[in-house]
């Protein structure tokens, strides 16, 4: 199926349709309650005129957006606004609007349908666009569309439905131009112009030989400039990146972000073209995934509707709130274990802190008193500067001990003496001789 592309739009324009179709929504209610209210002759009348006059509004605007944007202005509104829109879309833009939407909201249109309109909108599509929307539509809609199709795009159905999600198989176009390599350029150049319009993506053409094997691509670029009597052989490029049905989608999709390409053969394990990848698909396939892995960490489901009732959510987000549930009681668990040892902690600390001052206090008494024995009355008279100056390493072991500070020399008195201060010690220490230093209240003055 050949698409007609509107002219390309920001998302400010796309807001703005939708904030349109709102208003016009809103208004069409408003009118339609004012008349009923009203009691007046020919009351059928009018509001039939009203009725016509909003819908004419509302439906020249949906046929002036792409079905792209038509799509997202269903997914934006409440199901029964969604509804009103949906009947007002023409039946021949209903399956190309339904390959856009999302899964939720495409399933509430298709149950919004009978079967002539499923069966009316599916034939519309190309084969691969109808193995896209096959989950979603009834097995006798199904039924009906293969039978109606040709033999060549009932094989192609067949096989665009046995491939998985993720493959890409699920991914491939069979709507390919191929030629052969001992065609002139001219020839091809004539049969170019026999279509209406070429396939949507079409970069390059695709070269075969009589058994539909894959021999090369002949770009675009390349035919333009290329002389008419040349041969696609001579000019066609045999370095191609071809895809398998049964590679992954995600490795495509990695090719095609490592060449830049717009387009890429698909072949079977013969080397036969059975179709193509293009690059609309690939994206397609990235945002699926990506939205998808949101949803999966909000809890949330790609089939689920925002715009369902509150039950409806909890059945399929159960399994994500109980998780939280269980993770939120846990983390309770432990700020509460957590606070209690906190308070043991702060209970016992009043005890654990003393016991620290005590130690500190006998091991520096014991210190001192060892000190003082050492040294005795033998220590020789000398000035206190040149006893730093003479033994610089015992000056430093003094400095050093804990909980004293060195205030300098007595000089009242014949020998050396060292004089220390213990805050809030007192004047007196037990097991230490000590006499009172010329400065009072200042410190001790160890003999």
């Amino acid at each position: 199926m050949i698409e007609t592309l509107s002219p390309k739009k920001e998302l400010e324009d796309l807001q703005a349709d939708l904030r349109e179709v709102q208003e016009l929504l809103r208004r069409h209610r408003l009118v339609e309650r004012l008349v009923e209210r009203q009691e007046m002759p020919k009351h059928e009348l009018v509001e039939s005129l009203v009725h016509r006059r909003n819908v004419a509004e509302l439906r020249a605007k949906l046929d002036s957006m792409h079905p792209a944007d038509i799509a997202y202005v269903l997914e934006s509104l409440p199901l029964e606004e969604r509804l009103v829109v949906w009947n007002l879309v023409k039946a021949e833009r209903d399956g190309e609007i339904l390959l856009q939407a999302s899964d939720a909201v495409r399933e509430t249109l298709i149950r919004s349908m009978d079967l002539q309109e499923l069966v009316a909108a599916t034939e519309q599509l190309e084969a691969d666009e109808i193995a896209d929307l096959a989950p979603d539509l009834p097995e006798e809609v199904i039924h009906d569309v293969f039978q109606a199709l040709p033999v060549e795009e009932r094989e192609q159905l067949r096989a665009a439905m046995s491939y998985p999600e993720d493959a890409v198989g699920a991914l491939m176009d069979f709507d390919v131009v191929s030629v052969r390599e001992d065609t002139a350029i001219e020839t091809v150049t004539r049969y170019l112009r026999r279509f209406d319009a070429l396939p949507h993506h079409t970069d390059q053409i695709f070269v075969v030989d009589r058994d539909e094997r894959l021999k090369g691509v002949l770009p675009l670029s390349k035919l333009i400039v290329s002389e008419l009597e040349h041969n696609v052989g001579k000019v066609m490029v045999g370095d191609v990146v071809t895809l398998q049905s049964g590679d992954k989608a995600q490795d495509a999709a990695k090719a095609f972000e490592r060449y830049d390409l717009v387009s890429a053969p698909v072949v079977d394990e013969q080397g036969k073209l059975v179709g193509r990848v293009t690059v609309d698909k690939v994206v397609d396939f990235i945002r699926s995934k990506s939205e998808s892995e949101l949803l999966t960490q909000a809890g949330l489901r790609e089939e689920e509707d925002v715009f369902s009732s509150v039950w409806a959510s909890v059945k399929n987000r159960w399994s994500w709130l109980a998780i939280n549930l269980v993770t939120a009681f846990a983390k309770g668990a432990r700020k509460k274990a957590a606070r209690k040892g906190a308070g043991r902690l702060a209970s016992e600390r009043p005890y654990l802190g003393q016991r620290a001052r005590s130690d500190r206090l006998l091991a520096l008494s014991e210190g001192l008193a060892r000190s003082g024995h050492d040294g005795g009355d033998d220590v020789e008279p000398c000035s206190f500067r040149d006893r730093r100056s003479a033994d610089p390493a015992h000056h430093d072991s003094v400095r050093a001990r804990p909980g004293a500070r060195l205030l300098g020399p007595d000089h009242g008195h014949h020998r050396q003496r060292r004089v220390f201060h213990f805050p809030g010690f007192g004047d007196a220490i037990p097991g230490v001789t000590c006499a009172c230093a010329k400065r009072p209240g200042r410190g001790v003055s160890l003999l």
